[in-house]
């Protein structure tokens, strides 16, 4: 939203039209600024097993996603997810999801699906997986600076289907695919992650008209969404598929 916002404003200083009251840009990219999500103090510099946190890479509804490094027997450069101390309504719901996503993670096996490599809990009761880190930014960001073809970004997309795909064949339902759950490494190879909302035919909680009644929210990301997600219905492998689309 912030980066949209600036190029909105470049936009505006561009043009010879004033007839809008002018607004100090850097005044609103401060407050922008000011109210985007900052790390846990707590959280950076830690040590999670023989990783070292170095700082935020990412922040979903419920958990903290950060960038680090391995610290003795040899080098690796990880991302680790962590379940927030602090997320208010989710109650323990999120961190029962927290823990099928770590299984789900675990069971599943595709070039195209970012690996989970270790997992845990810390000292504060947090939950924890390691994962693969994938250095080459989100889908749409990689294709848009490496200035792909069509048939360049088809054959990527063509490898993330073929990775929910996998995912469906073992009963799982990602239920919030969109481009910036979708990251690419430093050899092309795009990674599907961010299982947090997923949903496990085989598993009771996952139920969708069970969460809406506990937490009250539909779980998913509204311009992706499928029209009977966006109406609180039960989802299935065709939800995914309507995402994959959009």
């Amino acid at each position: 939203m912030l980066s949209e916002l600036q190029d909105l404003l470049i936009c505006h200083e561009s043009t010879e039209d004033r007839r809008f009251e002018e607004v100090p840009r850097a005044s609103i990219v401060a407050k922008l600024e000011d109210a985007v999500p900052t790390a846990d103090p707590f959280t950076i510099g830690a040590m999670f097993g023989p990783y070292r946190v170095k700082k935020l890479i990412g922040r979903g509804g419920s958990s903290d996603v950060y960038l680090a490094e391995r610290t003795s027997d040899f080098e690796q450069t990880v991302a680790i997810k962590v379940l927030r101390r602090q997320h208010g309504f989710l109650g323990p719901t999120a961190h029962q999801r927290f823990e099928i996503e770590r299984q789900v993670l675990a069971d599943l096996h595709h070039d195209s699906i970012a690996k989970i490599l270790d997992g845990g809990t810390d000292s504060w009761g947090r939950p924890f997986l390691v994962m693969e880190y994938a250095s080459g930014g989100s889908l749409i960001s990689h294709c848009d600076r490496n200035r792909l073809g069509i048939r360049e970004r088809v054959e990527l997309f063509r490898k993330v289907c073929e990775a929910v795909g996998h995912a469906h064949s073992l009963g799982i339902v990602h239920r919030d695919i969109k481009p910036s759950n979708i990251l690419v490494d430093e050899h092309s190879v795009p990674k599907l992650v961010d299982f947090g909302i997923a949903k496990l035919t085989s598993v009771p909680l996952d139920d969708d008209a069970l969460h809406l009644t506990q937490t009250g929210l539909i779980p998913m990301t509204p311009y992706y969404a499928s029209p009977e997600q966006a109406r609180g219905e039960p989802v299935g492998l065709a939800s995914d598929v309507y995402s994959l689309g959009v």
